[in-house]
């Protein structure tokens, strides 16, 4: 299932604007970080901000089949890429521009925001491309990439006294997941370690087997191929190296996977440092939690 967030911006000029194709509901979706603005990142929760990064949509405004929705609810539609909603990113953020429909939502709306009866916009997506890290003193989630499905104005931008960006605790389900995440990788970390590619073990059976290196963190969010490789690796990992590990991981791997003389060399100095790294086997428990939620992530829809 699509692991949907929803963010939402109060004011960001939405206007009704006439032309002669008739009349147009235009205002910003998204608001990108500016350095200079502090108002263009969005406190999550105490310490913890989310910065949405410019060309964060570039793909999705060439790619993506978005619709133009109110309050985004499927059954109030005003438009749908690329005929009747138009998008387009600038310095400033995501600009959505709906020739309004005739119909009855489609000439509610116009007078609404005449009216001030509406002020804001919103749009929901899902993260391909994402990096948290820490700075002066405060965790930061910069979302670098996204799927888009609709975009459009909204009724209640923001709750009086919450971020700008975020409505209700609900709307951070996921990002509350990728911060528990990424946090699991970085509590076992070595300092300056970063995710590594996977070992190719070449076993008896000739049978190719991709292995994650467990020296290093698991860093998350990660970029959506290294996402996939690391979902691939997990069940390798999690059936036979966890195996490996909690006996004599160094012996096994000797004993038990015969490798092509290069790769042997280069996969038993890789498992030495595992071995030092990681004798407490107990600490090892949240990394593979973490490759778990991974692997769900990745599976195909039931």
């Amino acid at each position: 299932m699509a692991k949907i967030e929803r963010r939402f911006v109060p004011a960001e000029g939405i206007e009704c604007r006439k032309d002669a194709d008739g009349t147009h509901i235009v205002g910003y979706g998204a608001v990108y970080y500016d350095a200079d603005k502090p108002d263009t990142q969005f406190e999550m929760w105490p310490g913890v901000f989310e910065r949405i990064m410019p060309r964060t949509f570039d793909r999705a405004i060439k790619e993506d089949d978005v619709r133009g929705l109110f309050n985004h609810d499927p059954n109030q539609v005003l438009g749908r890429t690329p005929k009747t909603m138009k998008l387009a990113s600038d310095k400033r953020g995501t600009q959505y521009d709906i020739s309004a429909p005739d119909t009855q939502l489609g000439r509610d709306i116009p007078v609404l925001l005449k009216r001030g009866d509406i002020n804001g916009s919103s749009f929901a997506f899902e993260v391909t491309d994402e990096e948290w890290r820490k700075e002066d003193g405060v965790e930061i989630r910069e979302i670098q990439g996204v799927k888009l499905y609709d975009m459009g104005p909204v009724t209640y931008p923001a709750y009086v006294g919450t971020s700008a960006g975020i409505r209700a605790d609900g709307e951070l389900t996921e990002a509350r997941a990728s911060y528990e995440a990424w946090k699991a990788g970085t509590a076992l970390a070595p300092s300056g370690s970063d995710v590594a590619e996977p070992v190719e073990l070449v076993a008896d059976d000739a049978e190719t087997r991709s292995v994650a290196d467990p020296a290093v963190t698991v860093e998350f969010p990660l970029k959506e191929a290294r996402r996939r490789r690391l979902a691939n690796a997990g069940k390798a990992l999690t059936a036979r190296v966890r195996a490996k590990l909690e006996s004599d991981m160094d012996a096994r791997v000797r004993g038990n996977v015969p490798l092509q003389s290069a790769r042997r060399q280069a996969a038993l100095a890789r498992i030495d440092e595992a071995t030092d790294a990681y004798r407490d086997m107990e600490a090892l428990g949240p990394i593979f939690d973490a490759i778990e939620r991974v692997r769900a992530e990745q599976a195909p829809d039931a």
